[in-house]
């Protein structure tokens, strides 16, 4: 076998490899949903209430950050008040810093959400309902929702009971 022979192999072998892992490579790398996927949005909600035993009211609370590599597109954030004695709240007690909502709205017993700019990577917001008054009766207070995003959401669910001022 020639110098020529040899090299022709060696070249003939290469293309091969070469147009084998090719394709592999670029579907991991520039395949634009497999990386939408990998740095998606993660978003988490913590949630916390705060009573007033003065004017027998409660506060509720809820923080909704960004843990992902993208920003958390076109965010709604649906709350449900399970107790039938726990009436919704008006929408002007409901606050969010330091964003602003696009529209607020009371939709078969829910309060609906949707933020008017996306929450980046690493950001947080905190959105608050105040003064939910509380009956002077036995009650047990469940709060639960959802935050949604364009790859998903998280759920939160909060649960008290109350027997008149006084959490159990």
């Amino acid at each position: 076998m020639t110098k020529y022979e040899k090299f022709t192999l060696i070249i003939s072998g290469f293309a091969i490899s070469l147009s084998i892992i090719s394709p592999i490579l670029s579907y991991f790398w520039l395949n634009s949903y497999e990386l939408q996927l990998r740095y998606r949005p993660i978003i988490e909600v913590e949630t916390r209430e705060i009573i007033s035993s003065d004017t027998n009211t409660i506060d509720f609370y809820m923080t909704i950050s960004n843990n992902g590599k993208l920003p958390a597109k076109e965010l709604q954030i649906v709350i449900e008040f399970v107790s039938s004695k726990v009436s919704l709240p008006d929408t002007n007690m409901i606050e969010i810093s330091p964003y602003s909502a696009e529209e607020i709205t009371k939709v078969n017993g829910k309060v609906v959400v949707d933020l008017n700019r996306p929450l980046g990577a690493g950001e947080t917001t905190e959105l608050s309902i105040h003064n939910i008054r509380k009956p002077n009766t036995f009650i047990d207070s469940a709060i639960r929702g959802r935050v949604y995003s364009e790859y998903g959401g998280a759920e939160f669910y909060t649960y008290k009971m109350y027997y008149g001022d006084l959490p159990l």
